[in-house]
């Protein structure tokens, strides 16, 4: 990440039915997280570009304020609170 220059955000979803890989969720540790993976057969991944991310003047001038920004915007279209 370099501050200032335009980013391609890339957002990353892990939908589950049982065991949820993204480890959110308390502290498995690796037997309970391992073990999870294996009694869910199928673990699918979704990956999703989001249009790239030009800083504003702003933003250029304050590296916390683009990646406030940047968080916000990923934040939103995960839909998960921030």
């Amino acid at each position: 990440f370099i501050p200032g220059v335009p980013v391609q955000p890339v957002l990353v979803r892990y939908p589950h039915r049982h065991f949820d890989p993204s480890w959110v969720h308390g502290n498995p540790g690796l037997f309970g997280l391992i073990f999870g993976h294996l009694l869910q057969l199928v673990n699918h991944m979704e990956v999703e570009y989001l249009p790239p991310y030009v800083p504003s003047p702003e933003e250029q001038a304050d590296p916390m304020l683009y990646m406030h920004n940047v968080r916000t915007l990923m934040a939103e279209a995960l839909g998960v609170p921030q």
